[in-house]
């Protein structure tokens, strides 16, 4: 349901920055073609993600989502070869929340123990929010209320150690709902194998890929476009 108020902008949520704000293109148009883009992402996390010194933050462009790595305890052994692995820790980063309103709900969607495949739902993050729906040259604004959710889905093929302490399976509003760019919402076990198959770039990547989309719908510049 949409209602519509006229009142000053409502106050931002709690949500701290993890990268500076993108500028958009200087022309206002994104760096290339689309497909052009999805090429060169794919590229640059295959070279990334199997080059022997990683870096120990990555980003899923698609998703706007941040990795961080910790080697973990190698997988294997006996008659196999040991693994190396990681423990990945996961959150949304700051462009990703600008395309959310403030936090209503957690839900969790897969469980800590089981195997997850790349793509697979963790978390839904349930969201309201106020955008201007109209104006005038009095500068009369009307502010809609809008509500949606964010899927939170796994970007590396492992096993899930552990989902953020507010995630539950009837996910309501409390105060470890407080959480922002800088927060973990997953904690992954993966090895090498499951790691070099990610689609996961370097900062700078991301960063380039962020400034070729333009504001997000809850950011300063987007609320007001």
């Amino acid at each position: 349901m949409v209602n519509s108020v006229h009142a000053s902008p409502p106050r931002r949520g709690l949500f701290r920055v993890l990268l500076p704000h993108a500028k958009p293109p200087r022309n206002g148009r994104p760096h290339g073609s689309p497909l052009r883009q999805a090429s060169m992402l794919r590229l640059q996390a295959r070279r990334i993600c199997s080059s022997a010194q990683l870096p120990k933050l990555l980003f899923s462009p698609s998703d706007h989502l941040w990795v961080s790595l910790q080697r973990d305890a190698a997988v294997g052994g006996g008659l196999t070869s040991p693994r190396a692995a990681w423990k990945l820790h996961v959150g949304v980063t700051k462009r990703g929340f600008d395309e959310i309103g403030t936090m209503t709900g957690l839900e969790a969607l897969a469980k800590p123990g089981a195997p997850i495949a790349v793509g697979e739902p963790l978390l839904r993050i349930l969201w309201e929010g106020h955008k201007i729906s109209d104006g005038d040259e009095l500068y009369h604004t009307t502010w809609e209320n809008t509500e949606g959710e964010f899927v939170v889905n796994s970007p590396v093929a492992g096993t899930l150690v552990e989902l953020h302490q507010g995630a539950s399976d009837t996910p309501t509003w409390t105060s470890s709902l407080d959480v922002d760019a800088a927060d973990w919402l997953a904690v992954l076990h993966v090895d090498r194998p499951a790691l070099q198959s990610a689609q996961l770039v370097d900062a700078a990547a991301y960063d380039t890929h962020v400034r070729s989309l333009g504001p997000g719908t809850f950011s300063e510049e987007g609320l007001y476009d």
